[in-house]
């Protein structure tokens, strides 16, 4: 006797659990079907932002700062490449050099009332007659002049213009007001600023990516090429870009 109700007890409190259960499911069933389309909208949204957050880690570890128009088409194509580099340089120098003509023109409208003027338009010559070394030594030298002058700081350590620009990004554009641009900017500009400046002052071994001080010292050994010159162009358009971007939000 004592037996059978002990059974009964465990059958009768199995078949109280299964009907939670199958309410809690029935319940959650109808939750979903009321709020599918929200759901499966955020899903989506955060299936997109993985997405885009994989092709800015390839842009990052190829040193590139992208500033053009990241659409969904071609950062499919960037996930999906064995190429990043040929894709890139595909995007900026097919169609005429449709992109990267923009870039020049929005950075030279830029520079026209710059101290430097001058020095971008022998820069520029020499990157027209396929001197890309030359070109690629005159954009650095660029760069220390662009960042002095935006950080507000003339010494000429790098780390402490870059933490000055940092700051003033920081301060003058907030954090929920971003777009993705300006975060694929920041991500990239940040990261492309770490490799660019690796400590290679033994100058033993020559790194195979962009690197300032073999070119500005004097010990690169290594051809350069348009693609190199892009890289850097994009970095300092992100700068530019980053400089409009907090003038304007400041007004």
């Amino acid at each position: 006797m004592m037996q059978s109700e002990g059974l009964a007890n465990i059958i009768n409190g199995t078949i109280k659990f299964c009907q939670m259960i199958g309410n809690a499911l029935s319940a959650y069933h109808n939750w979903y079907m009321k709020n599918a389309d929200t759901i499966e909208h955020y899903i989506l949204a955060f299936a997109n932002l993985g997405c885009w957050y994989a092709a800015v880690d390839e842009l990052v570890s190829h040193q590139i700062v992208f500033t053009g128009d990241l659409s969904s088409e071609l950062i499919t194509e960037i996930n999906a490449a064995n190429n990043v580099d040929e894709i890139i340089e595909n995007y900026y120098f097919s169609n005429n050099a449709q992109h990267i003509n923009i870039t020049l023109a929005r950075f030279q409208a830029y520079m026209q009332s710059s101290a430097y003027s001058e020095l971008f338009a022998q820069t520029l010559a020499a990157y027209s007659l396929t001197h890309y070394h030359l070109a690629c030594i005159g954009m650095f030298a660029i760069i220390d002049g662009v960042f002095a002058d935006f950080s507000n700081n003339k010494k000429t350590g790098y780390k402490i213009r870059i933490d000055a620009i940092e700051k003033k990004i920081s301060d003058r554009l907030e954090l929920d007001n971003l777009d993705k641009k300006t975060l694929c900017i920041c991500k990239t500009m940040s990261c492309f600023e770490e490799s660019i400046f690796k400590d290679n002052y033994n100058f033993e071994n020559e790194p195979s990516e962009l690197n300032r001080h073999w070119v500005m010292h004097g010990r690169s050994q290594r051809v350069y090429t348009r693609y190199d010159f892009l890289k850097i162009l994009l970095w300092l358009d992100a700068v530019v870009f980053l400089d409009e971007k907090i003038n304007e939000k400041s007004q």
